[in-house]
């Protein structure tokens, strides 16, 4: 699917972790596309030890399992998106360019999981949890997290767009750091995203 598309070149692949940390020492990628079980090794393991030892290399984790905890898991190992292996190849691409560029991304069929199980959750002890963040702060931070746009969460919450920048720019600034993807860290780390430990 991947060679269609000319600005995306593939330097290698293989089902054995060993193999994966050497083509990255001799290729050095800029995205990994792992799946989450490879070669029946933790995917969550191998996206640490990856995001330890190469962090400017995006993890796009790539799975037949949809489960709330094996999506936060990859995300809180250091992946930086999560697509499901029944995506189009438009999804699997647009993640990959996402992760190319340090942005967080979820296919349509992982954010609609995450996002019911974000809907079913408690508020009230979630906020008792973030008092550093205002309750908009919270509401925000968790879309953002989720890969939703500034444009999809103004849609969400029926504010405008301008606002939405406003509200991310004071989050970034509470949690010092000007990075999407620490901010995504940040909600899976305190539970925003999921209850589950991946």
């Amino acid at each position: 699917m991947l060679d269609a598309y000319d600005n995306i070149s593939i330097v290698g692949g293989t089902g054995q972790p060993d193999e994966l940390f050497a083509l990255i020492e001799t290729k050095d990628p800029n995205v990994i596309l792992m799946d989450v079980a490879l070669n029946g090794s933790s995917g969550v393991e191998l996206a640490r030890t990856i995001s330890d030892r190469w962090p400017r290399i995006g993890i796009l984790a790539f799975s037949t399992h949809s489960e709330r905890h094996t999506i936060s898991g990859m995300l809180a190992a250091g992946a930086l998106g999560f697509v499901h292996k029944s995506a189009s190849a438009e999804e699997i691409s647009e993640g990959i360019f996402q992760v190319a560029q340090r942005q967080t991304y979820l296919c349509q069929k992982s954010r609609d999981i995450v996002v019911r199980d974000y809907a079913a959750q408690s508020s009230k002890s979630f906020e008792r949890k973030h008092t550093r963040l205002t309750k908009r702060e919270i509401e925000v931070a968790r879309y953002l997290a989720l890969g939703l746009s500034a444009k999809e969460v103004a849609a969400k919450l029926g504010i405008s767009k301008n606002t939405i920048d406003t509200h991310r720019s004071k989050i970034m600034n509470k949690l010092d750091t000007n990075s999407l993807a620490d901010v995504t860290r940040f909600a899976i780390r305190e539970g925003m995203v999921s209850a589950e430990d991946g």
